[in-house]
C-alpha cells in the first residue's frame, strides 16, 4: 500500500504499522488543525484515536 502523505502518517513506513489500516469500512480520512498527524493516526494527549469518517 502507497501512504498518500508521508508527512502526516506519524513515521509510519508502511500500512501495517498504522491502527486504522486496513481501514475497518470506507470512509474519509482527516486531518485536523491541533495536530501534525492524520486524525486516524494521532492519538491526542490519552485520547481515543478516530476511524475513517463514514458518509452519510
Amino acid at each position: 500500500m502507497e501512504l498518500r502523505d508521508e508527512a502526516y502518517v506519524g513515521g509510519a513506513d508502511d500500512c501495517e504499522e498504522l491502527p486504522n489500516c486496513p481501514a475497518p469500512h470506507a470512509g474519509f480520512i482527516t486531518k485536523g488543525d491541533h495536530n501534525g498527524e492524520y486524525d486516524q493516526v494521532y492519538r491526542g494527549i490519552g485520547g481515543p484515536m478516530s476511524g475513517p469518517i463514514k458518509s452519510s
